[in-house]
């Protein structure tokens, strides 16, 4: 097993956003059936074990707190295409995110758009799933192997990482807009007021 430790404030105020209706790709598959899982667009032919993720709903992770998706479902996580996604209006100090990618490292931008027309731009870097992080992340979840349409593969230990960038508290959120990069996925955000 591995053990991280890292520094992170408790009882902060967090703001879940809410992704319901934005769910567009299903990552995950079960034990007793593995057939289930028929796109190609997460992972190549590889999914999450359903069976080692964390349960639908409110999670605390390094003192934010998140809404889980149901891994059950038939979409668990938002690939980026582009879109954008309301968000809770008010001022906030951070945004975080539970994200994944797969089929390599991802470099690519965010924006949050702001009540007053600006918009600021961040910097959204992200290891591959089944990969050691390059750059800061947290790995919240870490399962022992992963599944494929045949079976479980235990060549790697697939990833969920939670990931933190500033804001500027002195402004409105409005909204973020998510990069057009397939096989980059957002499983949960909150935005958090220290």
């Amino acid at each position: 097993f591995t053990i991280i430790v890292t520094e992170f404030a408790t009882d902060l105020e967090s703001a879940i956003v809410d992704l319901d209706g934005e769910y567009n790709v299903d990552g995950v598959t079960f034990q007793d059936d593995f057939e289930a899982f028929g796109q190609d667009g997460f992972g190549g032919r590889f999914a999450f074990p359903g069976e080692l993720l964390p349960p639908p709903g409110l999670k605390n992770y390094l003192g934010v707190e998140f809404e889980f998706p149901d891994v059950a479902s038939s979409a668990q996580l938002v690939e980026t295409r582009g879109q954008s996604v309301g968000l809770p209006q008010g001022s906030y100090d951070r945004l975080a995110l539970l994200a994944t990618t797969v089929n390599s490292d991802k470099s690519e931008t965010l924006a949050v758009v702001y009540t007053d027309g600006s918009t600021q731009q961040i910097e959204f870097n992200l290891t591959d799933w089944c990969v050691q992080t390059k750059f800061g992340e947290v790995p919240i979840v870490r399962a022992p192997h992963r599944h494929m349409s045949t079976g479980v593969l235990r060549d790697a230990n697939p990833q969920i990482f939670l990931v933190q960038y500033e804001l500027d508290p002195t402004k409105t959120v409005r909204e973020l807009r998510l990069p057009n990069r397939p096989t980059l996925y957002i499983v949960a955000a909150t935005l958090v007021a220290e």
